[in-house]
């Protein structure tokens, strides 16, 4: 019962400990996902960020380049405008050079010039002559001399004629910088729609930008009608202002239409100016979603597999478990029914040994006492008797020897069965010379065994071939020995009589007979008690036989020495 509780509790300590390994697994697994997810859901970010930050860098590019066209026209005709401002100013032809300035220039709505009062005194557009842009931002900065030297961009304003424009100004001064007015350039906002449209991304939700410092919308794609002039606000400009840096990236909602973008904004050099350029930010995203989406499932799958598993597992070493305390139960009662069943065969043999030997005695006394006068049916009946005390005390010492098999403690050591076969083949010699039998054996091996069973179970088999012999023909008994891995394997063939095949397994059952005592006497259980050693050395032993009349041949399989313990 403590070996049965041992087993248990080995099996049941198991199962915390496979439970945890499986934790540990899963809670791994589980880490491993994340952190590919994560690293995978960086990777793209930065992936699309990179493309719209070479998407700003073309815009950038395009309207630096239209920037500084425009800078240096006004340059030149601030310049012009100074060479002639001690002289009567040719009006007409001024204009027409504004006119022709302003064509070689399509971007340009309106190209313009004023006096120190704000007052429109040249103009590519003649219904422009006089107006007062006194008011205006864009003259303002020059006239409070804030912007000398400088171009002014202002942010998007509505026109006289309520058209959406922008204004890049520059102040004009004398040869004393005496401030003389202004000129200035009034671009279309639409004009930036072909720069904006080549950087903008092809998918859902994409917009890019030009923005003003101030946060208003110079233009913007699509809608460019809603937003133009209107408050860019938003997290993502905030920080881009805040930041002080000349491009950053953002990933936020956009309070203009609600809607959560990657997106990038970038300073144009030294102007107000900026472009921005953004794609939706789950649209961004799809082929991680579809990834994570996949993971998700796999390690759903994952686990649903693995608790199944360990259900199964669990049950199954449960079952197992309790399959091990019942086998084991059944082998403790098994060895103490081996045991008990051993002593009472022992003691029933020398118990019935002493009524056989002194009936014997006694059937022997009486013949003596009776004289050689006695009748002859008397001695039929006391030769009857003492033949059936005889048997019965052989049967009483096989039974003894086969109880005693299993009993015998005396511990293994190597045995050398070419000494073994010597000593059987001296013990059997009267019987051997008597019958004419030939024994032929090749170098036996060692074996690690008990040398006297050794010896029984090699004399048992000999004396069984010369039991059985064909009549009329003298035993020949051939030994082989084959060298198979792990083990041994010896091969007894006769020329006795042989045996039906279906019987080849019943022989070695204790007291089973295959033939009458008249016609050959024994116990049977000569080949028990060989089987019962055989077990005892881990080996195994059987017969084959090609039929009656064809001789038999019993192998012996024996652990090689370096691997035998007894059973």
């Amino acid at each position: 019962m403590k070996a049965s509780k041992g087993v248990a509790l080995k099996t049941l300590g198991r199962l915390p400990l496979i439970w945890s390994i499986v934790v540990v697994l899963l809670l791994s697994f589980s880490g491993s996902l994340v952190w590919f997810a994560y690293d995978e859901y960086q990777r793209t970010l930065d992936r699309e960020f990179r493309h719209l930050e070479s998407n700003a860098r073309i815009a950038d590019a395009q309207m630096s380049s239209l920037l500084r066209s425009v800078h240096r026209l006004l340059a030149d005709i601030a310049g012009d405008f100074k060479m002639h401002a001690s002289e009567d100013l040719a009006e007409a032809r001024f204009d027409i050079d504004l006119v022709e300035q302003r064509r070689l220039f399509p971007e340009i709505r309106t190209l313009t010039v004023t006096d120190a009062e704000g007052r429109v005194i040249l103009s590519g557009a003649p219904d422009m002559i006089g107006a007062d842009l006194s008011d205006r931002e864009y003259f303002q900065v020059y006239r409070q001399g804030r912007g000398e030297g400088n171009v002014f961009v202002s942010p998007p304003y509505r026109t006289r004629f309520g058209d959406q424009s922008i204004a890049l100004s520059l102040g004009l001064f004398d040869d004393q910088n005496r401030f003389g007015g202004i000129v200035v350039a009034g671009l279309d906002p639409h004009y930036f729609d072909t720069i904006l449209s080549q950087v903008r991304p092809d998918y859902p939700n994409s917009t890019a930008l030009l923005f003003h410092q101030s946060g208003a919308f110079v233009h913007r794609l699509p809608d460019p009608e809603r937003y133009v002039g209107a408050s860019l606000g938003g997290k993502g400009f905030q920080a881009h202002q805040q930041s002080g840096l000349p491009m950053t990236r953002r990933a936020s909602v956009a309070t203009s239409d609600g809607i959560k973008r990657l997106g990038v904004f970038r300073n144009l050099g030294d102007s107000p100016l900026g472009v921005g350029v953004s794609r939706g930010y789950h649209h961004a995203l799809e082929g991680w979603y579809r990834n994570l989406a996949l993971r998700s499932v796999l390690f759903t799958v994952t686990l649903i597999v693995t608790l199944i598993l360990m259900v199964r597992a669990h049950r199954r070493e449960r079952e197992r478990h309790d399959l091990a305390v019942r086998l084991r139960q059944s082998v403790d009662r098994l060895t103490s029914s081996n045991t008990e069943l051993e002593r009472f065969a022992h003691v029933a043999s020398h118990d019935l040994r002493e009524p056989v030997r002194t009936l014997v005695s006694f059937s022997q006394l009486l013949e003596r006492k009776l004289g050689s006068g006695r009748p002859g049916e008397i001695n039929e009946y006391l030769d009857f008797v003492v033949g059936a005390a005889k048997r019965m005390d052989a049967l009483v010492l096989d039974l003894l020897t086969y109880a005693r098999v299993n009993s015998d403690v005396e511990p293994f050591q190597p045995v050398a069965l070419d000494a073994v076969l010597d000593d059987v083949r001296h013990d059997l010699a009267d019987a051997l010379a008597r019958t004419g039998t030939t024994i032929e054996a090749p170098r036996l091996p060692t074996v690690m065994g008990t040398r006297m069973q050794l010896h029984q179970l090699l004399q048992n088999l000999i004396s069984n071939a010369l039991k059985f012999q064909a009549p009329g023909t003298p035993p020949r008994l051939v030994f082989s020995l084959a060298d198979e891995p792990g083990h041994w394997r010896i091969s007894l063939t006769d020329n006795g009589i042989g045996l039906d095949p279906k019987y080849a397994e019943q022989i070695f059952v204790i007291f089973k007979r295959l033939h009458g005592e008249q016609a050959y006497p024994g116990t049977g259980v000569g080949l028990a008690v060989c089987r019962r050693i055989m077990e005892r050395h881990n080996g195994r032993i059987w017969a084959e036989s090609a039929g009656e009349g064809r001789g038999a041949t019993f192998h012996l399989v024996f652990p090689k020495a370096d691997a035998a313990e007894p059973a």
